[in-house]
């Protein structure tokens, strides 16, 4: 339950483990709109010794929420939305900043058994370093005078799918945390 002393430890924990700004690692990475194409630089920062997510990472997930609307709050973008707790990504997002790992079998193809793992594809973010990710979306800006864009990362400890079937119970009870969330508006030019 969220009022209680283990889901509020797990929630501080995760709060401190992760900073996040916009802009890149050069000046010149801020948001700007060029060629009718907005540019949003993200700089994710591990606070922690340890990759995120760490442990069973195989089953784990933390991903960036990115939300653009205009000021009548009419979504111009999204990446990284889920409909509620025990929904699936849309990994096929190719925007989508996704932290997690990939348990393989002996054959090269992705398993959720660690007992037929012969490999792991880790798409994680490493201890105590920062990765830059910038979303760029088309579109005829001209109408628009200002863009609210608001990041959030958040993490649950199972895969939805993982859940599904013998564990729906689990599922139905399973939290997504939000580790840190950022917000800015963009004046348009």
């Amino acid at each position: 339950p969220e009022d209680s002393l283990q889901y509020k430890s797990v929630e501080q924990l995760l709060q401190g483990a992760v900073e996040l700004k916009f802009g890149g690692s050069i000046v010149e990475d801020t948001i700007k709109i060029e060629n009718s194409v907005l540019s949003i630089p993200i700089t994710v920062r591990s606070l922690t010794g340890h990759s995120i997510p760490s442990g069973t990472s195989f089953a784990r997930e933390a991903w960036l929420e990115t939300i653009v609307t205009d000021v009548d709050g009419n979504i111009i973008y999204s990446s990284g939305t889920i409909e509620g707790p025990t929904s699936n990504l849309e990994v096929s997002d190719t925007n989508l900043v996704l932290y997690t790992a990939y348990l393989l079998k002996s054959d090269g193809d992705t398993t959720t058994s660690v007992t037929d793992a012969f490999g792991i594809i880790s798409q994680m973010l490493p201890g105590l370093e920062s990765q830059v990710h910038k979303y760029e979306i088309s579109k005829d800006f001209s109408e628009i005078d200002q863009l609210s864009i608001s990041v959030r990362m958040r993490f649950r400890a199972f895969k939805p799918f993982l859940l599904r079937g013998e564990h729906s119970d689990l599922l139905a009870r399973q939290p997504v945390f939000d580790m840190v969330r950022i917000d800015t508006t963009f004046t348009i030019p």
